[in-house]
């Protein structure tokens, strides 16, 4: 976490530093380019009209074998997809994903980086939805053409998409959202309970806006909700209660703010 101010400042505020994010962050700006994306001599035309024969029919065995099949026809692309990780993180910036109750276990924060070795995932369901999506009516009669233009902007779409939180009412995750916690705990045992304390000395709606806007992130309109008030009246108990809290306790109103940016 940041520390502002000096040791020798009467009014330093020392907030102690946040865990690095386990995530290797390259540097590639080009994308590879595309190959051709399907395996020479493969029947694809064939395939495709099966999984689309069958494609209403998703836990079958048939559409299993007809997917499969299809998926191994067209791996080149999905290996050209998989091999712009590094172009996607370094253009895009990480995103993140809700840990499994397992993980939470043995770490900190409701959520944690999606990694290169999930990637593939996601690409493939991507892959699936758009022979799902495909119409040959509409988009024409090779579905390869279809796939050179759709895939890497449905991909694109997908992982942006990862930004929006779990819980709908939270606010858009942030490149530090591998820190969240709901409700919201310090790194520091100390700071946690100070801020907690100080919180609960707040009169009633403006301790809830406190609670909900920094400790469960939730958006202006969702904690308006919440609370049964509307944007502006929530607005206006949150400035108040923070105003309140910087003139009487000062470490847990800082400690408050940088909650913001995850």
């Amino acid at each position: 976490m940041i520390a502002t101010g000096l040791l020798t400042a009467p009014d330093a505020v020392l907030i102690q530093d946040e865990p690095a994010l386990d995530l290797a962050l390259p540097r590639v700006f080009h994308q590879p380019p595309k190959p051709a994306f399907t395996r020479d001599q493969a029947p694809v035309d064939p395939l495709v009209r099966r999984a689309l024969e069958v494609r209403d029919l998703e836990a079958t065995a048939a559409w299993g074998e007809a997917y499969g099949e299809l998926a191994a026809a067209f791996q080149p692309a999905l290996r050209w997809a998989t091999s712009c990780w590094e172009y996607l993180l370094s253009t895009e910036g990480c995103r993140f994903v809700p840990r499994t109750m397992g993980e939470k276990r043995y770490c900190r924060g409701d959520y944690r980086a999606l990694t290169e070795r999930e990637f593939p995932r996601l690409v493939h369901r991507v892959f699936k939805q758009c022979l799902l999506d495909y119409l040959p009516a509409t988009h024409g009669p090779s579905f390869a053409a279809y796939l050179r233009q759709t895939l890497w902007p449905s991909v694109l779409a997908g992982y942006r998409r990862l930004e929006q939180p779990a819980d709908h009412r939270q606010r858009t995750l942030t490149p530090w959202s591998y820190l969240r916690c709901t409700p919201y705990q310090f790194l520091n045992e100390y700071h946690d309970g100070l801020v907690h304390a100080t919180i609960s000395t707040l009169p009633r709606l403006e301790r809830r806006a406190i609670e909900s806007y920094y400790l469960r992130f939730y958006t202006d309109e969702a904690a308006g909700r919440a609370l049964r008030l509307d944007p502006a009246t929530f607005h206006a108990h949150k400035a108040r209660a923070l105003r309140r809290l910087r003139s009487r306790a000062r470490l847990p109103y800082h400690l408050l703010l940088q909650i913001e940016r995850y």
